[in-house]
């Protein structure tokens, strides 16, 4: 198998955060969604959620994650970041569908983020050779798709970051694309 089959079998669907089904995890959605709807009054020029990234930071991270812990958890890797993201960008009436990317990576990036992951003991399942398995959000703002990076905070001007597939996920098995970046996707189907 090639290393892009490899990555794309090993996640064939988006990142998501379980619930108790009590109310610890409602808590916590309820304090992300009030936080979401102060800082969307406070900020009505750009809708991105830049102020997760100060509770949050990007790092390994054991799965599963609840939503009650994401508040405990030193780190949180790009998938579970993208959930949180996600679940901001909803409250405030913005629609944002997960998307998973296989990218391709210099060696000195891997080498670091493989120890970075090892030192915590969480195994980089996300790494096979010079490809990396990220999760980010395509959001519709204005009739255009953008992608936003929850791990960086930040829009990408476009999909020239080394994009070896992409897919495009929805809760749904919708079927359709997407145009992202200059790039049509198909939906819910590696690309």
């Amino acid at each position: 198998m090639t290393p892009n089959e490899v990555l794309q079998n090993r996640f064939p669907t988006a990142s998501a955060l379980s619930h108790h089904g009590t109310s610890c995890c409602e808590r916590s959605i309820l304090w992300l969604r009030m936080r979401a709807q102060i800082e969307h009054v406070a900020t009505r020029r750009d809708p991105a959620p830049y102020w997760l990234q100060r509770h949050f930071s990007w790092g390994p991270s054991l799965w599963p994650i609840y939503w009650c812990h994401v508040h405990e958890r030193d780190y949180l890797d790009c998938g579970a970041l993208a959930a949180v993201h996600a679940l901001v960008f909803e409250e405030c009436g913005i629609p944002a569908l997960a998307v998973q990317l296989l990218l391709s990576e210099k060696r000195s990036e891997i080498a670091h983020w493989s120890a970075q992951w090892l030192s915590k003991d969480v195994a980089p399942l996300w790494i096979c050779d010079e490809l990396v398995y990220h999760e980010a959000l395509a959001v519709e703002i204005l009739g255009s798709c953008r992608i936003w990076d929850p791990t960086e905070a930040r829009w990408w001007s476009g999909l020239d970051r080394n994009v070896q597939s992409i897919r495009i996920s929805t809760l749904h098995d919708e079927r359709g694309s997407r145009t992202i970046g200059g790039i049509r996707a198909t939906l819910n189907k590696w690309s």
